[in-house]
């Protein structure tokens, strides 16, 4: 009876050895599982930060590139040939899809052409242009001046202030729904429109930097320098019409003088007649005293 006692004590302290050493098994797995899934949830979050902060970096450079500039130049040439040079330029602007905006030709007094002329051009084709105007035949450029304003710190500070009057937009709306008396929808009205002229007026003025940024402002200054030879007509000659127009002209003359001697002597006579007579009495005196002598 104590045999079989002491084989069953024997029996349950083994089976209770088992059952310990199974359960610090399982503990040891569960917790080498949970520092694994604690090891992977940092590595993703790892990742995810690494991920964001190239996206940061892109974000960076997406703004550097895109930046917001106006360029304006005016710029002088001097052509031998305005018609020629003029069409020259409107080619290189059909070239880089640019635009005419605006041009005034007048004469000058030695009969040459000026002109000024605006253009718009896009901005990638800029510096290309005003290169290739300086290899145009017949074209000199005498002065060049170019001007870049970088208006990208003025166009972010629209884009927040659109953003901000838009949510302010928002909660207005919200509260005219929301509003029960006519006094109140009144008040929101008023000031609904007063945030969407300035709505607008945000909207207006970022359209205007993108066209100006997009496309850059050229004025042309364009001077004729060339001598200009008229043309010998033979129509304009006319020798024979002219030889006879003169020598009417002439006779003419001669007969108004003429005729003019004649007045003054018949209308002077009065007076002229006895000067003549006291003078030949004179005269005949004269030698009559010089014979005696």
């Amino acid at each position: 009876m104590k045999k079989v006692n002491h084989l069953f004590l024997y029996f349950t302290v083994i089976v209770l050895a088992f059952s310990l050493a199974a359960c610090s098994h399982s503990k040891e797995e569960s917790n080498s599982s949970e520092s694994g899934m604690k090891s992977s949830k940092s590595d993703s979050a790892m990742d995810k930060s690494t991920e964001n902060i190239g996206t940061v970096e892109d974000d960076g450079k997406s703004e550097e590139t895109q930046r917001k500039i106006v360029y304006q130049a005016q710029v002088e040439l001097q052509v031998k040939d305005f018609g020629d040079s003029r069409a020259l330029i409107e080619k290189e602007v059909q070239n880089v899809k640019g635009q005419m905006i605006n041009q005034e030709v007048f004469n000058t007094e030695g009969n040459n052409q000026e002109g000024t002329f605006t253009l718009r051009v896009p901005q990638l084709s800029f510096q290309d242009f005003l290169r290739r105007l300086q290899s145009l035949k017949g074209i000199k450029v005498t002065s060049q001046n170019i001007q870049g304003n970088d208006v990208t710190e003025e166009y972010v500070d629209l884009s927040s202030r659109l953003k901000a009057k838009q949510a302010v937009e928002a909660r207005l709306y919200e509260f005219m729904k929301q509003a029960k008396k006519t006094e109140e929808l009144l008040q929101i009205s008023r000031d609904l429109g007063t945030v969407q002229e300035e709505i607008e007026n945000i909207k207006g003025r970022m359209q205007f930097l993108d066209k100006n940024s997009e496309m850059s402002s050229v004025t042309l200054l364009i001077r004729e320098d060339k001598v200009i030879i008229p043309d010998i007509d033979s129509k304009e000659l006319n020798t024979w019409e002219r030889s006879k127009q003169s020598f009417v002209q002439t006779l003419q003359g001669l007969i108004s003088v003429i005729s003019s001697f004649l007045v003054f002597l018949i209308g002077g006579s009065p007076v002229l007649v006895p000067i003549f007579l006291i003078g030949a009495g004179i005269w005949y005196w004269y030698r009559k005293t010089r014979r005696n002598e």
